[in-house]
């Protein structure tokens, strides 16, 4: 497994694990905080909501009792207005069919006039008049109608006395009918105001409903998000855990770089003073090729001599003739060891000449191996500097990782406490849309008692 390493000894990868781990944790943390609020700011919604219900609840009560009993008292006195109405008139129109039965029986007994009288009497009576009592007749009969129109005139009175009760009771009854219309406007007033607030009870529970189907998906997504985070950080640990067993093996590996860089940096050390004796000698071995050819010039000008010296005791001797024929022969001799003495002194040249060519070769040789003996010796040496400081490094990676493994364990943990905090949150996600779905079924139940109540209260009014 390859792991690309920063400047300063960790893992890009582990970076960047912990780096998504942190930022995921921050950001499920401030989720938490943001619902934490919203359910506390819900709380206190719900909790004004449900005061809010039973102070409303309460004057419901209070003024469907007053409405009952005002209601209850209105009929009460109007059916007994109406029944004494009922009872008066029935009493008078008896009275008024007996009189009348009366007042026919006796017309047929009396005289016209005392009976036109009495009944232009009983027509001022009748209109709300007041008019003379009738004239007494003499005769029994007539004063027996003058009584009788005395009662009647009685009861017409008393009639007058029933018309104004009647008066008195249709107040009543308008009376009660601007109380049916306070009733109904109040009924109107009590709807407008309860089942605006029944409404916002709705509307609180269904965006209590709505924040906890909220929050909901917010702790499923970090749940997924724990869960993803804890694949993560175990996955670095396994990355942390490769980089500090590969750490291991490369200090390893270079302690026995180091060594093997020091031993080569003496060797290339040995080489570079090899090859500098080597230079000298080779320098020395030019001088030596040098000299050869200096004394190789000198024979080849001795045997010049000799051969010019045979040539001149040859001429000697043939001028002798039999006496330096001997001297002639010693001659030819030595001319022809003169001649195979230049011939070797050329040889020797040529090979001196090839000795001193490939020992200039040699010597330029030596000295690019010197350099690069020289050169391998310092590259040696910063090998061997570097190598010591990828140790150090890789040391100081061994600890970070280390580190960056007990850092995991903590991210492990925090990880472990998202997971117990999500768990609860979703608990009481669930407990606020239970109590969010009581509330709106509360609301629901309380907008039908409403109805019902304000349905009843304008049935009692109007009727």
């Amino acid at each position: 497994m390859n792991h690309k390493i920063t400047p300063n000894g960790i893992p890009n990868d582990s970076i960047a694990a912990q780096s998504a781990l942190v930022g995921d944790i921050r950001a499920a943390n401030v989720i938490f905080d943001l619902r934490e609020q919203q359910i506390a700011a819900k709380t206190t919604t719900v909790q004004n909501l449900n005061l809010a219900t039973s102070t409303l609840t309460t004057l419901a009560d209070e003024l469907a009792a007053e409405s009952i009993d005002l209601a209850a008292a209105s009929a009460t006195s109007i059916l007994n207005g109406v029944d004494n109405i009922r009872l008066a008139l029935a009493s008078a129109g008896a009275a008024l069919l007996v009189m009348v039965l009366l007042i026919g029986l006796m017309t047929r007994r009396l005289v016209i006039l005392p009976i036109q009288r009495s009944v232009h009497v009983l027509a001022e009576l009748g209109a709300g008049r007041t008019a003379d009592p009738p004239p007494r007749a003499s005769l029994k009969e007539l004063n027996m109608l003058g009584d009788v129109v005395s009662k009647f005139a009685n009861a017409l009175r008393s009639m007058a006395e029933m018309k104004k009760q009647k008066s008195a009771a249709e107040e009543e009854e308008e009376r009660n009918h601007a109380m049916r219309q306070e009733m109904s406007a109040l009924a109107n007033e009590f709807e407008s105001t309860v089942m605006a607030s029944v409404s916002q009870i709705g509307r609180s529970a269904d965006e209590l409903r709505q924040s906890s189907d909220f929050m909901s998906d917010a702790i499923s997504a970090t749940e997924t998000l724990s869960h993803s985070s804890r694949d993560r950080a175990a996955e670095a640990r396994e990355n942390v855990d490769g980089v500090a067993a590969g750490s291991q093996q490369i200090a390893s590996s270079i302690g026995e770089i180091e060594t093997a860089a020091s031993d080569a940096a003496q060797r290339s050390q040995r080489g570079a003073d090899a090859a500098a004796n080597a230079k000298a000698s080779v320098s020395g071995l030019t001088d030596d090729a040098n000299r050869i050819g200096e004394v190789v010039n000198l024979v080849s000008e001795i045997t010049k001599r000799t051969n010019l010296l045979a040539l001149n005791a040859t001429i000697e001797a043939a001028r002798a003739g039999e006496a330096g024929r001997g001297f002639a022969i010693v001659a030819g001799e030595v001319k022809q060891l003169a001649g195979q003495t230049a011939e070797a002194a050329h040889e020797i040249v040529e090979h001196v000449k090839r000795i001193r060519d490939g020992v200039t070769e040699t010597s330029d040789h030596i000295e690019v191996i010197a350099d690069v003996v020289a050169s391998t010796s310092d590259m040696a040496d910063m090998i061997a500097s570097s190598v010591s400081q990828q140790a150090a490094t890789t040391r100081s990676i061994a600890d970070r990782a280390g580190g960056a493994a007990a850092a995991n364990v903590e991210v492990a943990d925090l990880i472990a406490q998202l997971n117990e905090k999500a768990r609860s949150g979703n608990a009481v996600v669930e407990q606020v849309s239970i109590a969010a779905n009581e509330i709106h079924d509360v609301a629901d139940t309380l907008r039908t008692d409403v109805d019902g109540f304000i349905t009843g209260l304008r049935a009692r009014a109007s009727g």
